[in-house]
């Protein structure tokens, strides 16, 4: 496909998948309350979902600068990352935007290791070109996976709800990410309309060879679990999206309750620092009726705390400090900090850093 028929090429189907990118992106931009940006970054791997995604952007949002961004892990054989990364460069001039690529620095054995090689090249990347949004080529399947990847993980309903379609940048590069914001406009796109949309451009985007290597947990997911699970109930996947969304909805309006909570008892609530230590304290009287609060609330109040002093919670450590609470010499054990109670106080510290 040449420019020309990139940019130009428009039926019924292509412009309706451009409609959806169109309102994903705006919603992704309301749920980050930012304005809309003037340069975005598009981490594209050369697969067919962030192919897609680089093409309507670009048609979509015709007025903004883009920088196509491929990453190389370093992981795979050379010859099929060199391919992948000229075919993104190809993509990116025939579209008429710029085009960087960047390698792991550091060799890589897992995927989580994958995952902060890539988002702290990205980051750089956007330092480096004035950007304060990467966009990337989650859709609707993957948002489907990922929250039944998260249930059979354990985690809680901040889990379950999945992806958002904006959020802060994912890994914590110490404070220098705070501006940055990531934006997923296809996760109400399923991926037969993404292969049907590259289809129509008369585009064939490269397949990742590890996309099939069941001996990771996600993939072993997505090609065996889920279509098993689809025997079932071939609805499965728009389900579990359904309820992703409802507990997504449901979550953030607890953490609203949390922080206008929060906000209320400020004038009772001290926090210190004191030599290497920085406290919360919340009274454990009638002024801040920590004693009264339903454990949903609680639990997002608590979070609230721990994230500003930089703590990890696990479900049983919450647990735990939700039935101290109620007395005074209880105390939970943190990474780097701890909880408990004396007879005035519910006690939050971390050691700083």
């Amino acid at each position: 496909a040449n420019s020309n028929s990139i940019l130009n090429f428009s039926n019924r189907s292509t412009s309706s998948f451009e409609r959806l990118v169109y309102k994903g992106m705006l919603e992704a931009v309301s749920s980050c309350e930012v304005e809309f940006p003037d340069s975005i970054l598009i981490a594209c791997s050369g697969g067919p979902d962030s192919t897609a995604l680089l093409i309507a952007m670009v048609k979509a949002f015709p007025e903004s600068r883009y920088i196509a961004g491929y990453f190389n892990h370093k992981i795979r054989d050379q010859a099929d990352t060199t391919r992948e990364a000229h075919f993104v460069s190809d993509i990116a001039s025939k579209l008429g935007i710029e085009f960087a690529t960047g390698d792991a620095s550091n060799p890589i054995e897992t995927e989580e290791q994958a995952r902060i090689a890539r988002y702290k090249w990205l980051a750089e990347v956007c330092a480096e070109n004035a950007i304060r949004a990467c966009v990337t080529g989650h859709h609707a399947n993957d948002q489907a996976e990922t929250a039944f990847f998260n249930l059979i993980r354990g985690s809680g309903a901040k889990g379950f709800s999945a992806m958002s379609s904006g959020t802060y940048w994912p890994i914590d590069l110490g404070g220098g990410t705070n501006h940055l914001r990531i934006m997923r406009p296809l996760l109400s796109v399923w991926q037969q309309d993404i292969h049907q949309y590259l289809n129509h451009h008369g585009i064939k985007a490269l397949e990742d060879s590890t996309n099939e290597d069941t001996g990771l947990i996600r993939n072993r997911l997505r090609l065996d679990v889920i279509p098993n699970l689809k025997k079932i109930n071939p609805g499965i996947e728009q389900h579990l999206v359904a309820l992703a969304s409802d507990i997504r909805s449901d979550d953030q309006y607890l953490y609203d309750l949390a922080k206008e909570w929060l906000g209320k008892q400020s004038d009772v609530i001290e926090r210190e620092s004191i030599l290497d230590q920085q406290i919360v304290r919340i009274p454990r009287t009638r002024k801040a009726p920590i004693k009264t609060l339903a454990k949903p609330l609680f639990t997002r109040i608590l979070q609230i705390i721990a994230n500003e002093l930089g703590l990890k919670l696990s479900r049983t450590q919450i647990d735990t400090a939700y039935s101290i609470r109620l007395r005074s010499g209880g105390t939970v054990s943190l990474t780097g900090g701890s909880i408990s109670t004396d007879a005035k106080s519910f006690i939050v510290s971390a050691v700083k850093c």
